[in-house]
């Protein structure tokens, strides 16, 4: 592997060693995610969200954001599946590309990044909580209800800090923080067999593939979720041969057009499990099949905004590049405040939850990153450099992003 990663394509745009179409797609899944659960205060919604085969009364609110494409822009766990391939790919850009990749410096670094914010937002979970009288039996809908509270377990919440063995009740959404951090534990075991696999990559994604259907069969996340970050890694491993499948020879007219059908193709394939309600998925085959398209089409997305250049300029824009500065911080604080202010306004119309929470989740995200996500990224860092500094191994820029999940 050479030293320097090459950027694949010219419309790929590097920043300080940053994809910076990639954060902006951060940034417009982690908008969904909000979306989706303030979409989940509304009765009918949750009703569906937790049984997707329940059928919807045709002209209502459910029924329009999950039988038509609009779903795409409510699909919450499915832009989790995006957050898994991104970080796939970025967090091994690094050691892939370089071969002095200093792996002494980047666990606590790693692990200082990621635990910090997470600390801070089940502290100011817990702090919202408190200062709310919470009845779950008056939670606004079901969905709510399960993260709604009457009283603090302290002992549980300190646990939730460590998100391998937390059971992440006050803030939900950091279910998918415990796959961030393995992947960052087995990240050499992913740069390995990412660089071993070489032209052989379409069967250790097609092994990936196998492996999420069967964690649907078996029930197992971990062999569910894992895999998917193989996906990133792969894509990592081969950015700078994009050219070499003819991408970059493909007309101008036809290339856009090549692009635009395969973002929409990456959308279809992501929304496969609405889609595919109404005809029933019970069967662990169908279930399991369901899943891998919807994995597929979030690999895909990824790979469009990586390769599609009008739709990298869209991410680069400077509100989409904004929101990618502070998706991270979104991520962990929205769910908290969104539960909050439905249950305050609770006696009034559902649609008053998200007029209110979505201006107030997106100030409490800047603030958390200006003063939390910030200076745990910079503390990161220096901590990086000191066990550098005292073991005497070489550090090369990370190039490390954290993507919310």
């Amino acid at each position: 592997m050479s030293d320097t990663l090459q950027p694949p394509l010219p419309v790929v745009q590097r920043e300080g060693g940053r994809l910076r179409g990639l954060d902006g797609l951060r940034g417009i899944a982690a908008v969904i995610v909000l979306l989706h659960h303030c979409a989940l205060m509304n009765a009918g919604v949750s009703d569906v969200y937790l049984d997707p085969s329940l059928p919807v009364a045709p002209g209502s609110f459910a029924a329009i954001i999950t039988r038509t494409p609009l779903q795409l822009f409510f699909s919450g766990q499915e832009a989790v599946l995006i957050f898994f391939v991104l970080s796939g790919l970025v967090v091994a850009i690094p050691p892939l590309a370089r071969s002095d990749f200093d792996w002494t410096a980047y666990y606590p670094r790693r692990i200082v990044r990621l635990l910090l914010p997470v600390a801070a937002s089940v502290l100011l979970a817990v702090i919202v909580i408190s200062t709310s009288l919470h009845d779950p039996s008056a939670a606004p809908t079901t969905w709510a209800a399960a993260s709604t509270f009457p009283a603090i377990d302290w002992h549980e919440a300190v646990r939730d800090v460590d998100v391998l063995i937390g059971t992440t009740p006050y803030n939900n959404a950091l279910w998918s923080l415990r796959f961030e951090l393995l992947f960052s534990i087995l990240l050499p075991v992913y740069v390995v067999v990412a660089a071993v696999a070489g032209r052989w990559w379409w069967a250790v994604a097609c092994g990936a593939a196998f492996a999420m259907a069967l964690g649907v069969v078996v029930g197992d996340p971990f062999l569910l979720y894992l895999p998917i970050f193989l996906l990133g890694t792969l894509m990592a491993a081969h950015l700078s041969r994009l050219p070499a499948l003819g991408v970059g020879r493909i007309p101008g007219r036809w290339r856009g057009v090549l692009g635009a059908v395969a973002l929409i193709l990456g959308g279809v394939l992501l929304e496969a499990r609405w889609e595919s309600a109404p005809f029933g998925t019970g069967s662990h085959a169908v279930a399991s099949v369901v899943q891998v398209l919807e994995v597929l089409g979030a690999a895909l997305i990824v790979l469009v905004a990586v390769a599609w250049a009008p739709f990298a300029r869209f991410l680069e824009l400077r509100f989409v590049q904004w929101l990618g500065r502070i998706s991270f911080s979104l991520y962990l604080v929205h769910l908290p405040i969104l539960i909050a202010v439905g249950w305050f306004l609770r006696a009034i119309p559902w649609y008053w939850t998200p007029v209110v929470a979505i201006p107030l989740a997106v100030l409490a995200a800047a603030l958390f990153a200006r003063f939390v996500e910030g200076p745990s990224h910079r503390l990161s860092q220096r901590v990086g450099r000191a066990v550098t500094r005292r073991w005497g191994a070489r550090s090369p820029t990370s190039g490390e992003t954290i993507g919310p999940s």
